[in-house]
């Protein structure tokens, strides 16, 4: 089919005597023939001139001949005239195949060799001793042992005999306190100086609280120290012991000298603010009042009186009082914004 293809184009490339225009009668459109397989490409020729003529009727198509043997290779001709025809109209489409079945998988490859075995690096070298842990936690307190047997008591004693009453001795009289004066005092005198009370060791001549020849057998008493009201708490005052305070309700007493902030460990509450005490119970229901006599009617807007200075408008109630007062310039001032 290919070779009879060559052959009819190096044909068609003859030139030969233009023959006349046949007129034939269009026969009728044969069926669609299946497509041939391309043949090979052969090498391009060099270009012809393309003269058209005027399209000539297109006659019937006659019945394909057989093919006959392939004759020797004619010299190459003159590069004739193309004409070309009218173009015939399109053919029926064909039907579409059916699809193809899915191939088979395909067999797993062989598996690989397995590699070698590994071998085994060099043993490293012992590494350097750590320091020594920190001391673990003390362990428990071992349970308390069972108290020993108690032994066996032994047999009372004799009561020994009381001893024979001694002779009574002196009666101790105390010398009478005196008051000091300058001069020689002697062992035993108690005298009274300064407001305290002393007893001389031995003869001297020196007044008591001097030297060791004195002892004070009673101090001067000093005046006692009393709660201080000092008001309401303040950080920048300087607090004393027995110092009172009040701050938040509450009482304060100072404990110490300078005792710092209020509340704190220099002071002692002396008294706490009260709270809220709960709710009481719910008392009975009292008894229904008489109903009252019908009160006068409220009062209703009556007119307004106007202060156009200050653009305030105040009204003026039906019993002759006044109401609370309408500012209206921010109304004004509002109106006057929107309008220009």
């Amino acid at each position: 089919m290919a070779a009879t293809a060559v052959i009819w184009r190096k044909v068609g490339n003859l030139r030969g005597e233009r023959g006349p225009i046949g007129v034939g009668q269009a026969g009728p459109q044969g069926a669609p023939g299946r497509d041939g397989a391309p043949g090979p490409v052969g090498p391009p020729g060099p270009p012809g001139e393309s003269v058209q003529g005027p399209p000539g009727t297109r006659g019937e198509a006659g019945p394909q001949g057989e093919v006959g043997p392939q004759g020797e290779r004619g010299p190459e001709g003159i590069p004739g005239i193309s004409v070309r025809g009218a173009q015939g109209e399109p053919g029926p489409k064909g039907d579409t195949g059916d699809k193809g079945d899915k191939g088979d998988k395909g067999d797993a490859g062989p598996p690989g060799p397995r590699g070698e075995l590994g071998h085994n690096g060099p043993k490293g070298e012992a590494g350097a001793k750590g320091d020594k842990g920190d001391l673990g936690p003390q362990g428990q307190q071992g349970k308390e042992g069972k108290p020993g047997e108690r032994g066996e008591k032994g047999p009372p004693g004799n009561d020994g005999k009381d001893g024979a009453r001694g002779p009574e001795g002196p009666r101790g009289v105390m010398p009478i306190a005196r008051a000091w004066k300058d001069g020689v005092s002697y062992a035993g005198d108690i005298v009274v100086h300064e407001g305290a009370t002393w007893q001389a060791l031995k003869d001297t001549g020196k007044p008591p609280g001097i030297g060791q020849d004195w002892i004070e057998l009673a101090a001067r008493g000093a005046d006692a120290r009393w709660l201080r009201a000092r008001g309401t708490y303040a950080a920048t005052e300087t607090y004393a012991e027995l110092d009172v305070v009040t701050r938040d309700s509450s009482s304060f007493i100072a404990v110490r000298d300078n005792p710092g902030p209020c509340p704190g460990n220099g002071w002692a509450m002396l008294a706490c603010g009260g709270k809220r005490g709960a709710a009481g119970e719910k008392g009975d229901r009292g008894a229904t009042g008489e109903k009252g006599e019908r009160g006068a009617d409220a009062p209703t807007i009556s007119g307004w009186k106007r202060d156009r200075k200050r653009f305030v408008a105040t009204p003026v109630m039906s019993d002759g009082t006044f109401g609370p007062e309408l500012d209206l310039r921010d109304f004004f001032e509002q109106f006057q914004v929107e309008t220009r």
